[in-house]
């Protein structure tokens, strides 16, 4: 029996061993990207990424370190390997949603059509929600990609989750006003807007957004 332990105790430490170099160098290519030493970064990254214990945190290194070099479409590459690896990270989602939302906005840069890019970004930062519901960032960055669409409705929504999920800041809801203003829905917008004044009854923003609610308003009924 103790030759037996000492045996699997052998393996254990050999493993151990084995495994170190990968380990350190994983270690070593997040501290370049925390110096913002991109391309140093991404080598030790590319060296631990067929560790199959490593793979998705070397991809998810990628891809930061490919935005920090300017490589938007190598960056989306490794992000949606790295979802694919780990389809319950919120993380992953996000930088998907990220990337295709920068590729989306250096296509509308060159006036082409980015709404297929727009697109998978809000599919990734919905699946961010689902799987981490408590982040206000992710349907915001919808809220954001829907107005560039004019989808303002929906962009409307998305703020008001937002708001949902970070109360204190009426500012979500002064967003979600506006986007109905602009929808066309002035009736929603000050309904929306009148919630978060009784919120903050002397908050100059809320007033200014109903006072452009009612001009509109008034537009309309011209």
């Amino acid at each position: 029996v103790t030759g037996r332990i000492a045996f699997f105790t052998c393996l254990g430490l050999m493993a151990l061993i084995v495994a170190s170099p990968a380990q350190d160098a994983l270690a070593d290519a997040k501290k370049l990207l925390e110096e913002h030493k991109f391309q140093d970064a991404l080598e030790k990254f590319e060296s631990v990424v067929k560790d199959e214990a490593k793979a998705y945190d070397a991809r998810m290194g990628m891809a930061r370190c490919h935005i920090g070099l300017g490589d938007v479409a190598a960056a989306n590459f490794q992000a949606v390997k790295a979802e694919k690896l780990n389809p319950k990270s919120a993380e992953a989602a996000e930088m998907c949603g990220l990337t295709f939302r920068m590729i989306g906005e250096g296509k509308a840069a060159e006036k082409e059509d980015p709404t297929a890019d727009y697109e998978y970004a809000i599919m990734s930062f919905r699946r961010a929600t689902e799987l981490d519901p408590k982040i206000v960032t992710y349907p915001v960055q919808m809220a954001q990609i829907y107005w560039h669409l004019g989808k303002y409705a929906d962009a409307a929504g998305c703020y008001l989750k937002a708001g949902e999920i970070e109360p204190a800041n009426v500012q979500h809801i002064a967003f979600a006003s506006q986007c109905y203003a602009q929808a066309g829905d002035v009736t929603k917008a000050i309904a929306v807007i009148d919630t978060a004044i009784k919120n903050r009854p002397t908050d100059p923003s809320l007033r200014v957004t109903r006072a452009q609610a009612l001009v509109k308003q008034g537009k309309k009924s011209e």
